[in-house]
């Protein structure tokens, strides 16, 4: 059908192809399956095998394959979830074949469609996550990424670099606080600080605090809390030189 080529790989932009002309399709009338009939097989054709193979083909090829093979009629229906048309699905049927169990094929193409919408979904949000370490992990200053649960996720080159302490050595916030500040006093101050709750005033308050490093010297750090939608704390530090 391609010349010899190989179809795997091929795109097609379906959205802008099945919603203008000759289609005029959208998602909501792609929800169900439609019966298409070519020549020579039916003389009612509306839209040629061609056409629905969205030109990419040459249309002899396009007219050989289907008297080649005898094709007479095609069921498309789109994979369409909340409005979305993510592809679309051809069921190729001699002339005198009857599409059965429509219903049936329907609901699992409908599930079909969430399972992509949902894997689309995760896939964004990693891209997100990924860019967001990226960020914190290029950052200029120390800083690292507390979780809702208090894990660390993140340590940061420059907060290993300035203050000796590895991801391994202060696995949750609890433990950096432990031996970040000997002072009970000040290590209470420092739990309540990283303490990830975004209702709470203090995330737009910085805080100076002597902080001890891995190779026991002491530093006045500044500290700068931010908590996410999600609970997550990302917390930046600086060197206090004033």
């Amino acid at each position: 059908l391609n010349e010899g080529k190989d179809l795997i790989g091929i795109s097609f932009d379906v959205n802008r192809f099945f919603t203008s002309a000759p289609f005029f399709e959208s998602p909501s009338t792609m929800k169900e399956f439609r019966e298409m009939r070519f020549r020579p097989f039916f003389h009612d054709e509306e839209l040629s095998f061609y056409d629905v193979c969205a030109r990419k083909f040459p249309k002899k090829l396009c007219d050989a394959f289907i008297q080649g093979f005898g094709i007479g009629k095609m069921y498309a229906i789109g994979l369409v979830w909340q409005m979305q048309l993510f592809g679309v699905i051809g069921i190729l049927l001699a002339p005198d074949e009857v599409l059965e169990n429509k219903q049936a094929i329907e609901s699992f193409l409908r599930q079909a469609s969430i399972a992509i919408s949902r894997r689309q979904t995760e896939e964004r949000l990693m891209r997100s996550e990924r860019r967001f370490r990226e960020l914190v992990a290029f950052a200029k200053n120390p800083a690292i990424i507390i979780n809702p649960e208090g894990r660390i996720m993140q340590v940061n080159p420059m907060f290993i670099e300035t203050f000796g302490y590895t991801q391994e050595d202060i696995p949750t916030g609890e433990m950096l606080c432990e031996k970040a500040f000997p002072d009970p006093g000040f290590r209470r101050e420092a739990v309540s600080l990283l303490d990830p709750d975004p209702r709470d005033d203090r995330n737009a308050v910085q805080r100076i605090y002597p902080v001890r490093c891995k190779n026991g010297n002491g530093k006045s750090v500044v500290f700068r809390p931010l908590v996410l939608s999600d609970g997550t704390r990302v917390v930046t530090l600086k060197e206090n030189t004033s």
